[in-house]
């Protein structure tokens, strides 16, 4: 998913290069390794577009990890994950984060497309450890791909409302993540409910681009401007990022904020877009 930096950041310079990206996915897959070696970890499964799509990592993108431990008291030991991406800037999130019995349990909350993504990433080599899937229960709260897509987009609608107000802070800034990641995926959650499977392209999860003409082949009664309009403007976001860590100059914080602004500005055309989509998903399925 894409991190949208805070000015504070961006002013000190705590921002990863390209190198960052490959040589803390190497670190973090070593760490990950001991900590099987050690029996403290069932299984890590890392996805995303920096594992997913290796071509398409820009500045901006973070690493997410799908952790099973054998007991929540080895949770502890992530943190050396988080320490070792904190020293070079780069942005990890773990999620989920459950232990062997919560899988059986059917206790992790995890929705039938995501579950099907993270099979995907799995096949592309980026699993360490054991195989998650083969403990993972299903979700006790047992929804179908419609429901849960209904329901996880009424919470994303909720989390933009509540921080569309805030300015240039972590929290406005995660706010702004969240617009440009949250109808992205969209188009490939429409695609689960209509086909029950996961669109790929040469084994691959689909990049932002290839999302958006999905949804111009698979649905065209959606309009897919409101994709393009975001996707530009997180182009042109890493664009901006990658001139900074490229840069020997200060960073000009006064022109990184107003490109936050522009972020900013998206807001109702996404909130629309995903009412548009909740619309068709509930009278079409």
């Amino acid at each position: 998913m894409g991190i949208v930096f805070t000015p504070e950041q961006l002013s000190a310079r705590k921002i990863p290069s390209l190198q960052n990206y490959g040589n803390g996915l190497v670190e973090l897959k070593q760490e990950l390794e001991n900590l099987y070696n050690q029996g403290r970890l069932h299984s890590a499964t890392l996805y995303g577009s920096s594992v997913d799509n290796p071509s398409d990592v820009r500045v901006g993108s973070d690493v997410d990890i799908f952790v099973i431990l054998y007991s929540m008291d080895a949770q502890q030991e992530l943190q050396r994950l988080r320490s070792l991406a904190d020293k070079i800037y780069l942005p990890i999130e773990i999620n989920p984060l459950i232990t062997v019995e919560q899988a059986k349990q059917g206790l992790h909350g995890m929705q039938q497309y995501f579950r099907a993504c993270l099979e995907a990433s799995s096949k592309s080599g980026y699993l360490i450890g054991n195989d998650p899937f083969g403990i993972l229960a299903k979700r006790l709260a047992n929804l179908t791909p419609l429901q849960e897509f209904i329901t996880f987009q009424e919470d994303n609608l909720r989390r933009l409302s509540r921080e569309s107000t805030e300015s240039y802070n972590e929290r406005h800034c995660q706010f702004l993540s969240r617009l440009f990641n949250y109808p992205s995926f969209i188009p490939t959650e429409l695609f689960f409910i209509r086909h029950k499977t996961i669109p790929t392209k040469n084994g691959r999860l689909l990049s932002r681009k290839e999302r958006i003409l999905l949804l111009k082949d698979e649905f065209p009664e959606i309009g897919a401007e409101p994709l393009e309009h975001i996707s530009s403007m997180y182009e042109a976001y890493r664009e901006f990022l990658e001139t900074i860590v490229t840069s020997t100059t200060d960073p000009d914080v006064s022109e990184y904020k107003k490109l936050l602004d522009e972020i900013t500005s998206l807001y109702p055309e996404i909130d629309k877009f995903i009412r548009d989509c909740l619309i068709f998903s509930v009278s079409t399925y």
